[in-house]
């Protein structure tokens, strides 16, 4: 599988193809500065059972 690298990916267009790589088994990190919607992708991944491929980072 590969590893998917989004910046802007906690919403809109951007989260709608985090969800999609991961559903395909792919290892999706995703970039954003907003910590909150960070977390709800991850609670998102991890109801799909995709938590441990499954990464957010906000840059300082």
């Amino acid at each position: 599988m590969k590893i998917i690298v989004i910046t802007g990916g906690t919403d809109g267009i951007g989260k709608g193809l985090a969800m999609d790589s991961l559903k395909k088994g792919n290892t999706v990190v995703v970039i954003g500065r907003n910590h909150q919607k960070g977390q709800h992708f991850l609670e998102d991944a991890n109801k799909i059972g995709a938590i441990e491929r499954a990464f957010f980072f906000k840059p300082t």
